[in-house]
Protein backbone atom coordinates (compact mmCIF):
# COMPACT_ATOMS: atom_id res chain seq x y z
CA UNK A 1 0.00 0.00 0.00
CA UNK A 2 0.98 3.31 -0.52
CA UNK A 3 2.44 5.20 2.10
CA UNK A 4 0.32 8.74 3.13
CA UNK A 5 2.70 11.37 4.05
CA UNK A 6 2.98 12.93 7.38
CA UNK A 7 3.52 16.73 6.78
CA UNK A 8 0.83 18.84 6.32
CA UNK A 9 -0.58 19.71 2.19
CA UNK A 10 0.76 22.79 2.84
CA UNK A 11 3.92 21.93 3.52
CA UNK A 12 3.80 19.60 0.77
CA UNK A 13 3.27 22.22 -1.84
CA UNK A 14 5.45 24.53 -2.35
CA UNK A 15 6.48 27.84 -4.27
CA UNK A 16 5.86 28.03 -8.27
CA UNK A 17 7.83 27.07 -11.19
CA UNK A 18 7.70 27.53 -15.00
CA UNK A 19 4.62 25.60 -16.28
CA UNK A 20 6.52 23.19 -17.67
CA UNK A 21 7.94 21.82 -14.48
CA UNK A 22 5.84 20.38 -12.07
CA UNK A 23 5.48 20.42 -8.69
CA UNK A 24 3.43 16.91 -8.06
CA UNK A 25 0.94 14.67 -8.39
CA UNK A 26 -2.79 15.16 -7.11
CA UNK A 27 -5.90 14.37 -7.37
CA UNK A 28 -9.53 15.73 -6.77
CA UNK A 29 -11.39 14.35 -4.03
CA UNK A 30 -14.81 15.66 -4.95
CA UNK A 31 -16.23 17.17 -7.79
CA UNK A 32 -15.52 20.66 -8.18
CA UNK A 33 -15.06 23.59 -11.00
CA UNK A 34 -11.83 24.13 -12.43
CA UNK A 35 -11.22 28.14 -12.66
CA UNK A 36 -9.85 30.12 -15.02
CA UNK A 37 -8.54 32.79 -12.23
CA UNK A 38 -8.19 31.68 -8.69
CA UNK A 39 -11.67 33.07 -7.07
CA UNK A 40 -14.85 31.23 -7.13
CA UNK A 41 -16.38 34.33 -9.37
CA UNK A 42 -13.97 33.80 -12.35
CA UNK A 43 -15.02 32.25 -15.15
CA UNK A 44 -15.48 28.38 -15.45
CA UNK A 45 -12.84 26.29 -17.08
CA UNK A 46 -14.50 22.77 -16.89
CA UNK A 47 -15.78 20.58 -14.36
CA UNK A 48 -13.80 17.92 -12.86
CA UNK A 49 -15.24 14.26 -11.56
CA UNK A 50 -13.57 12.85 -7.78
CA UNK A 51 -10.21 11.46 -8.11
CA UNK A 52 -9.18 13.51 -11.59
CA UNK A 53 -5.65 13.30 -11.83
CA UNK A 54 -3.68 16.59 -11.61
CA UNK A 55 -0.67 18.08 -11.91
CA UNK A 56 0.25 20.66 -9.38
CA UNK A 57 1.78 23.98 -11.63
CA UNK A 58 1.96 26.78 -8.76
CA UNK A 59 0.88 27.52 -5.38
CA UNK A 60 -1.41 30.73 -4.83
CA UNK A 61 -2.35 31.06 -1.46
CA UNK A 62 -5.63 28.87 -0.76
CA UNK A 63 -5.76 28.20 -4.68
CA UNK A 64 -3.59 26.13 -6.72
CA UNK A 65 -2.76 26.14 -10.95
CA UNK A 66 -3.16 22.82 -12.01
CA UNK A 67 -2.95 20.64 -15.35
CA UNK A 68 -5.61 18.02 -15.67
CA UNK A 69 -3.44 15.30 -16.60
CA UNK A 70 -5.22 13.48 -19.37
CA UNK A 71 -5.72 16.97 -21.07
CA UNK A 72 -4.61 20.45 -22.02
CA UNK A 73 -6.73 21.96 -19.93
CA UNK A 74 -4.85 24.57 -17.19
CA UNK A 75 -7.19 26.25 -14.08
CA UNK A 76 -7.30 27.22 -10.22
CA UNK A 77 -8.89 25.24 -7.67
CA UNK A 78 -8.79 25.25 -4.23
CA UNK A 79 -6.34 23.08 -2.26
CA UNK A 80 -8.96 21.65 -0.18
CA UNK A 81 -10.31 20.20 -3.17
CA UNK A 82 -7.14 17.96 -3.37
CA UNK A 83 -5.60 14.79 -1.90
CA UNK A 84 -1.37 14.29 -3.50
CA UNK A 85 -0.91 11.05 -4.90
CA UNK A 86 1.78 9.55 -3.60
Amino acid sequence: PLKESTRPLSARIQSSKPENESLGAFKTNQSVTLREQPRFSSKRVDELDEDTRLTLLENNGDWLKVRLTDADSIGFLRKEFVTPIN
